[in-house]
């Protein structure tokens, strides 16, 4: 939802196994103080967007068992994760 990107102060974001489909929202990249996301076991499609990355306080990243593709960002906070916060996406490299 559009108003997710209100949420500036949020820390922890656990939306595992919900059947979400779609792309990962583009709001999330605006959730400066996001520390932990887990976005995992959902039906998320389309590529991970280089915003998201690139939030600086972000330690905690899973989304692995969705549909995502393209290649990882290797910018940004993404190249501190290990390969099991990205498994179980056939279409990703990286």
């Amino acid at each position: 939802p559009g108003s997710l990107g209100n949420l500036s102060s949020l820390a922890l974001l656990d939306l595992h196994m919900n059947e979400f489909t779609g792309t990962i929202p583009p709001q999330i990249g605006s959730l400066t103080q996001l520390s932990y996301l887990d976005l995992s076991s959902n039906h998320l499609s389309g590529e991970i967007s280089s915003q998201l990355c690139d939030l600086g306080e972000l330690l905690f990243l899973n989304v692995s068992g969705n549909e995502l593709f393209g290649e990882v960002p290797s910018s940004g906070r993404c190249q501190n994760f290990t390969a099991m916060s990205f498994e179980s996406n056939a279409g990703l490299c990286g």
